[in-house]
């Protein structure tokens, strides 16, 4: 049911029931996936079936399949663009990114840093990579220099090249 209706949301339609009330929504609620608002407006209605009904077990699969649903509406819609955004702060910023433009192919950013202890100037690397790259980036850092600072941080809406395309339009 959601891999279907994931389909007839990537093609701009609606099948003309709650689904209507869930793209109203995503026009309003923007930082919402439209995963989560079918996820609300179906658990609204299960909760009032409660009410209605008062079958608690049957509530119990309903609120099950509304979750998987909404899951897996969501992988359909999105797909599963998760990443690691990488911030390294190393003396061996040079070996450490160019290990890791020739072993793992993606960009990486220098961003300009300055040690507030030190009052040195440092090079922070940043970049973002598929979270099966990320067990290799970290293994690089460690061998180029154990004493770097790493942040590791999920990115769930990443845009550029290899990404989304910025312009594209959010369903």
């Amino acid at each position: 049911m959601a891999i279907g209706l994931g389909i007839v949301f990537k093609a701009g339609a609606t099948t003309g029931g709650t689904d209507i009330i869930v793209k109203f929504l995503r026009l309003k609620y923007k930082h919402l996936k439209t995963g989560r608002l079918f996820f609300l407006t179906d658990i609204l209605i299960v909760s009032a079936s409660l009410l209605v009904f008062g079958d608690f077990d049957t509530i119990m699969y309903a609120i099950l399949a509304v979750v998987v649903c909404s899951i897996m509406f969501d992988a359909v819609l999105y797909g599963r663009d998760e990443a690691k955004l990488i911030y390294i702060i190393s003396d061996s910023s040079e070996k450490i990114t160019a290990r890791i433009l020739e072993e793992l192919d993606i960009g990486v950013t220098y961003l300009e840093g300055k040690g507030a202890y030190s009052n040195s100037p440092k090079k922070v690397i940043m970049c973002v990579m598929r979270n099966t790259m990320s067990p290799k980036a970290e293994e690089i850092v460690k061998e180029e220099d154990p004493l770097a600072f790493m942040i590791v941080s999920s990115a769930t809406e990443i845009y550029g090249e290899g990404y989304k395309n910025i312009f594209s339009e959010k369903i």
